[in-house]
């Protein structure tokens, strides 16, 4: 029976979204089979009489009790099976339909209509795997493979599961299964970084009914906000101080808060007011590097009309050199992305159905790594964004917390597009429970670099032309937690370094130092050092525990991180989060060093406890 159930397995993994009729044809006379050895050792469980006689035995007893949770949970997993085979079969038959709106509209009625299996599915394996949870480690060895098999499958494929839940029940109302959905979408320009993504520089309405796009416009932002007589909308101070002056507060740069769900509301409440467009709802933020990830996809896609490809992986310089010029005198020179996105979606719905397959892991990067982000306007709906991983919102954590938000202010430029950026951060706890911060964002402005790589010198050639430019204007926040207080700021740019320390406060229910800082071409470096009490904690058997959060900043694709903690003197390490960490010893003193390329959220967890006398 184990033999068949592997057979099956490996059937469906290797056939994917291929499956057809005749294939699911097999696999249901596979498990018909599988099913029928089920009965015969359930039947045989339960009426033997020499089975019945060794539940009376000392020592046999525990060994049939191993047995029956064995088969039980064997007849959970097969249910699971039945119901994945009653949704194969309707997914081939709506995969098969030759109309492609079509099939895109059976699929979201599959997704609506497969809850209620996929919940009762999922509670099956988590069923199942108690079951297996119970037979003890010295059940015999038929008995014990068996279970370890099995445990280790559906320790594998019981996330997956999970996903298909959580998408079946927050996808079809995403995509308008019970009504339309009308979505302000804001593409973000991270060449001109913000704390959402990047400046908001056009604006799209899309809307959704059961998975078919009904609508699709996407403008530039300027003339909206440029609108005379709107009611003035005070900026946050640091805008008004660094970019806007005496403007008012406008959609293009509505995302100042780096928490989406926040962001997102500004944006809509900006929206309606300068649109009178009442009829929002939800807002989908989204950065080139998710439309990079799209066009991993779909290949290579060419602006019909503009004689422009925008390249996977080059979708911010492609974007951003097909808007500078309209295509004819005095039209609007960021047309030219609303015909992208139409074409771009074209392609995404026709995307053959061998490639399904990729669509859950291209999401997920998008997602884990603050490509994009939705918000929606219901309340339920936003539950289930939240619980789906997509609402950008910034985690509520235990624990120290280090969260580094960046905006592009005046001087006005796309110098982000050039400019690179490291982060080192280095924290020394003590047995105060203190934890002693230093932060240093070492920056490389290359607009006049002539040693850089040719993508970037081509880059630098572009700006050069249409900006003219060479200085980054910054304004940076760096969020932790209340208690903590700011010890030192220091900027080292150049011979005369314009910039420091602006204010300190609270946002978000975090403290919040913020600095502003020009970065002129060549190297610069902000350092930031603070004090964080109360965040080493120490438990009951005598152990330390220490937790850092790091979220992702959105708009950076994959930024040099290197993250050191010195554990407090004559303490030696027990426990770390992650087996990549580098541990060494200097001067009495615990070193723990993470490096790796910072491409999503961070949490370390680390426990330690005295050295004994004489280590």
């Amino acid at each position: 029976m184990r033999a068949e159930l592997r057979s099956i397995a490996i059937q469906v993994r290797e056939e994917g979204p291929r499956l057809d009729a005749s294939s699911l044809a097999k696999i249901r006379a596979d498990a018909d089979r599988v099913r029928a050895r089920h009965a015969r050792i359930a039947d045989a469980l339960a009426g033997d009489p020499l089975v019945g006689l060794a539940r009376q035995l000392p020592g046999l007893d525990r060994q049939v009790r191993a047995a029956d949770d064995l088969v039980e949970a064997a007849g959970l997993l097969l249910s699971v099976l039945d119901d994945g085979l009653r949704l194969g079969a309707r997914f081939v038959e709506v995969r098969d339909q030759r109309d492609g709106a079509s099939t895109i509209e059976g699929l979201v009625a599959l997704a609506a209509d497969a809850q209620g299996d996929l919940v009762a599915a999922s509670a099956r394996v988590d069923r199942a795997l108690g079951l297996l949870d119970r037979i003890p480690d010295d059940a015999v060895g038929p008995i014990r493979a068996a279970r370890d098999e099995a445990r280790d499958q559906l320790g594998r494929y019981r996330p997956v599961l999970g996903q298909a839940v959580e998408a079946a029940q927050f996808l079809p109302s995403l995509l308008g299964w019970d009504r339309p959905r009308r979505y302000l979408v804001l593409p973000q320009d991270p060449a001109e970084l913000r704390p959402t993504g990047g400046y908001i520089g056009q604006y799209g309405i899309v809307v959704v009914d059961r998975g078919r796009i009904l609508e699709k416009t996407f403008n530039n932002v300027a003339p909206l906000d440029a609108q005379p007589d709107l009611p003035y909308v005070e900026a946050p101070a640091p805008l008004r101080n660094h970019l806007l002056g005496t403007r008012a507060w406008r959609l293009g740069d509505a995302n100042w808060s780096p928490d989406f769900p926040t962001a997102a509301r500004q944006a809509e409440a900006l929206y309606r007011l300068e649109s009178k467009d009442e009829r929002i709802d939800g807002v989908i933020g989204l950065t080139t590097y998710a439309i990079d990830e799209l066009l991993g996809l779909t290949g290579p896609v060419v602006i019909p009309g503009y004689d422009v490809t925008i390249e996977p992986g080059d979708a911010t310089f492609g974007i951003l050199a097909a808007t500078r010029r309209p295509l004819v005198p005095g039209g609007d020179r960021k047309a030219a992305l609303g015909v992208f996105a139409d074409e771009l979606l074209e392609r995404l719905y026709a995307l053959p159905s061998g490639r399904w397959m990729e669509l859950p892991a291209t999401f997920e990067r998008i997602r884990a790594e603050r490509h994009a982000a939705l918000w929606m306007t219901d309340p339920d709906q936003q539950a289930a964004t939240s619980k789906a991983g997509w609402d950008g919102a910034l985690p509520v954590t235990a624990g120290d917390e280090l969260l580094i938000v960046e905006a592009n202010v005046g001087p006005v430029s796309k110098l982000h597009l050039v400019t690179d950026r490291e982060i080192d951060v280095d924290i020394t706890l003590d047995t105060a429970g203190n934890a002693h911060g230093q932060l240093a964002l070492r920056y490389n402005n290359h607009i006049q670099d002539e040693q850089a790589n040719e993508w970037t010198r081509e880059a630098a050639r572009f700006l050069i032309a249409h900006q003219r430019r060479f200085h980054l204007g910054l304004y940076i926040r760096l969020l932790v937690p209340l208690p903590a207080q700011i010890a030192e700021v220091r900027l080292e740019a150049g011979e005369n370094p314009i910039g420091g320390l602006e204010a300190v406060g609270e946002e978000l229910g975090r403290r919040s130092f913020e600095a502003y800082a020009i970065v002129p071409p060549g190297q610069a470096t902000l350092d930031m050092a603070w004090v964080t009490p109360g965040v080493v904690e120490r438990a009951a058997d005598g152990r330390w525990h220490y937790r850092l959060s790091l979220p992702k900043p959105p708009g950076r694709l994959a930024d040099p991180l290197r993250v050191t903690i010195h554990l407090p003197p004559d303490m030696r390490l027990v426990d770390v989060s992650d087996p990549t960490f580098k541990v060494s010893e200097m001067a009495g003193t615990v070193i723990v060093v993470r490096e790796a390329p910072f491409r999503s959220d961070v949490t370390i967890d680390l426990q330690f406890e005295e050295s004994p006398p004489g280590v």
